[in-house]
């Protein structure tokens, strides 16, 4: 299951706590994948890096070019999936939370 198709069951479904804490538990595999993704594209980028900044006049400039890279690109759209997931697991448990209370007539 895809982060959207996850982020279009919250959107759309009534979802009962355990079907909720179900979609945290895939929120958090896929945090796991992305993260050691990102952690390749990582351990190679500051030898690419220097390599960049060698050919710039500044910092920003090679900065740019190694978002131009493919591993550039990768880096971005990783870590705004782990934004992603990050939001929609605090989401979930702020859910869980309330239907907690309202299951103890608190809320």
């Amino acid at each position: 299951m895809t982060l959207e198709e996850i982020g279009q069951k919250l959107r759309e479904e009534k979802l009962t706590p355990g079907k909720l804490s179900e979609l945290r538990m895939k929120l958090a595999g896929a945090y796991q994948f992305i993260a050691s993704r990102l952690d390749d594209i990582l351990m190679t980028k500051p030898q690419e890096w220097l390599y960049l900044r060698d050919q710039s006049k500044s910092v920003a400039e090679a900065d740019r070019k190694w978002e131009l890279t493919d591993n550039g690109k990768l880096e971005v759209i990783y870590r705004n999936q782990l934004k992603t997931c990050d939001r929609m697991m605090s989401a979930i448990k702020t859910r869980l939370e309330i239907m907690h209370g309202e299951a103890r007539n608190q809320y």
